[in-house]
């Protein structure tokens, strides 16, 4: 085609669309050349270049019919099969009459960036990128443009604007979008969904911050059985009492009777004082035979002394020794419940009982 039937094409909207499509159609005759500077194979195989021609082909016949919604899943097979800046051109040419403003102006930028690098080295990809610079000049005021930018990056996220997931190297970036409600959504696992609505107009750019918060961590259900965890430590929390073995506390017990014996010592030694320095001031020496009775009752409080004494002490040692050896053992346990165990030793000269009392 020469230049000045190129330029006759592009008078009319219809011969405009048939100059595309030679265009179009050149660029995939002409593949192996175009591929090898798309990142294609540098020969493609009989097979893909046979089905991508028949895949063009019907999308080119689809859209000169106006049937814009079936060609264009026609040339996007068309192009998975064989890359091709002239295939993408008719993309978005159909996304354009499908008033699908955002993607046609996506897919037309990427065929003007993928037609100027092909046509440094060859001139065939100039009318390609010249197409696509006067639709997205066109374009250009049609559009809102949205740029979503996300607070915090967590595993797992997830971000869609519309319909579509926004890739994660797209966050910060200024993107084209139709017009209209846009709705922004979030979500990742252990957080709560985010969801943003975001009204889109021509010529203007907008912004949506995505910004998600922790869930709330539901309390675990308490057990209908209470857990009795036994545990070691220096010192029992008020909710734990420290409780002995049999022997250790048997040992204070004895312990406990032996502070006694002692004590019933030092009461019994003072009254036999008391008494023996009483006699000492009235008999001046020998003492009469009235006074038999006085001496009686001091030699028998001196012999309870002594017996106290030594009992005491034999107690308070042994006391010592077992609780010694015993050992401690902390539990947990409701100091104030029924199984809490408060005891304690007694002496009671008057009545002359020795043992212990308390709550068991």
């Amino acid at each position: 085609m020469s230049s000045q039937e190129s330029q006759g094409a592009l008078r009319g909207p219809m011969l405009r669309r048939l100059s595309v499509s030679a265009w179009v159609l050149a660029g995939v005759l002409w593949g192996p050349g175009a591929s090898a500077q798309t990142a294609q194979p540098a020969t493609p195989t009989t097979t893909s270049a046979t089905a991508a021609q028949a895949r063009f082909d019907r999308g080119r016949t689809l859209y000169e019919a106006n049937d814009f919604a079936a060609a264009l899943p026609e040339f996007r097979a068309s192009l998975e099969l064989f890359r091709s800046p002239n295939t993408r051109l008719y993309i978005g040419l159909c996304l354009l009459r499908l008033n699908q403003l955002g993607e046609a102006y996506a897919e037309l930028d990427r065929t003007f960036r993928e037609a100027s690098d092909l046509a440094g080295t060859d001139r065939r990809y100039e009318n390609t990128r010249g197409l696509a610079r006067r639709e997205l000049d066109g374009l250009a005021p049609r559009i809102g443009r949205l740029t979503v930018t996300v607070a915090r990056t967590v595993p797992g996220l997830s971000v869609r604007v519309g319909e579509g997931e926004l890739p994660a190297a797209a966050y910060g970036v200024e993107l084209p979008y139709t017009p209209g409600d846009v709705v922004v959504r979030a979500e990742a696992p252990g957080y709560q969904s985010f969801s943003q609505t975001v009204h889109l107009s021509a010529r203007a750019q907008s912004g949506v911050n995505v910004v998600l918060s922790a869930s709330q961590v539901a309390r675990p259900t308490p057990s209908a059985e209470p857990v009795r965890v036994q545990v070691e430590g220096p010192e029992p929390s008020p909710s734990t009492v420290r409780v002995g073995g049999g022997v250790r506390t048997a040992g204070f017990v004895v312990l406990g009777l032996g502070v006694a014996g002692l004590g019933a010592f030092g009461v019994l030694g003072n009254l036999a004082s008391n008494r023996y320095n009483d006699l000492l001031g009235v008999c001046r020496g020998r003492c009469p035979s009235s006074r038999n009775a006085e001496i009686e009752e001091g030699e028998q409080y001196e012999l309870m002394a002594n017996v106290a004494l030594g009992v005491g002490a034999t107690l308070a040692v042994t006391g010592i020794i077992m609780v010694a050896a015993g050992g401690p053992r902390t539990v947990l346990r409701e100091s104030s419940g029924p199984s809490a165990r408060r005891w304690q030793p007694y002496v009671d000269l008057n009545r002359g009982l020795l043992g212990v009392h308390g709550a068991f």
